[in-house]
């Protein structure tokens, strides 16, 4: 759409965003990451004007840093590792993109032990794959 749709959108979406900004707590990167990485800059942005000073801060630290981040493993890594092409490598890139959100991984060498323990501990086709925390959690569909 254009720029008139788009304002309009953030502003129905942008208090809601705005809402649930405040009531996430602070400590875990990827949670925040989640909330705002499907919404428009015109939406993040008026949910920073509505938002208390700590939300304020989260949203400022996603527009910075978090929104770019990426893992440093690419999908053509994940597949010379042994993961079979398909979805488990798009949902495996999603949490390796969460744990170097939350500081679980910090270089190549951290994700590619984290691939490795995922696959040698499951059957990637029909296990779900585990978060960075290690809790086992199904991609969002």
């Amino acid at each position: 759409g254009g720029p008139l749709r788009q304002l309009l959108s953030a502003r129905r979406d942008g208090p809601v965003l705005a809402e649930a900004a405040a009531s996430l707590t602070p400590g875990s990167p990827s949670r925040w990451a989640a909330l705002f990485r499907d919404h428009t800059a015109e939406t993040i942005g008026w949910a920073w004007c509505l938002s208390p000073d700590p939300a304020r801060r989260g949203i400022e630290w996603f527009l910075a840093k978090g929104r770019g981040l990426r893992p440093l493993l690419s999908g053509d890594d994940l597949l010379s590792l042994g993961i079979p092409e398909g979805p488990p490598v798009g949902a495996l890139l999603d949490r390796l993109r969460d744990a170097r959100l939350d500081g679980t991984v910090a270089t190549r060498d951290d994700e590619a032990a984290l691939v490795r323990a995922w696959s040698e501990s499951r059957e990637a086709q029909s296990t779900p794959i585990p978060d960075a925390r290690g809790a086992e959690a199904s991609r969002p569909t």
